[in-house]
């Protein structure tokens, strides 16, 4: 069976015009998909190192914040701190 086959594409020189297409088809198939998966492995992490980015720039972006929302919180407890003393100082002068 294997060697009629062998036969017909032998003498077939229309099958052996498709087939050798076929193969050189296939082999730039697969070339193809060779080069879209780097592509996509690369598209991949340059996505993930900039989301990485984007995060470290929004927690360092709320880390500034909350440094500064407890510095007035501590100055806030200053400032009353120091109203009350000068108001307990004032109210001693008289």
């Amino acid at each position: 069976m294997f060697e009629t086959i062998t036969k017909h594409v032998r003498e077939n020189s229309v099958v052996r015009f498709l087939l050798s297409h076929l193969i050189i088809l296939l082999a730039a198939l697969l070339i193809c998909a060779v080069g879209f998966r780097s592509a996509f492995v690369i598209v991949r992490n340059d996505v993930l190192d900039s989301t990485m980015f984007a995060m470290t720039q929004a927690v360092s972006s709320v880390d500034n914040g909350l440094t500064e929302l407890r510095t007035l919180g501590m100055q806030t407890v200053f400032l009353r701190e120091f109203a009350r003393r000068r108001k307990v100082w004032y109210n001693h002068l008289l």
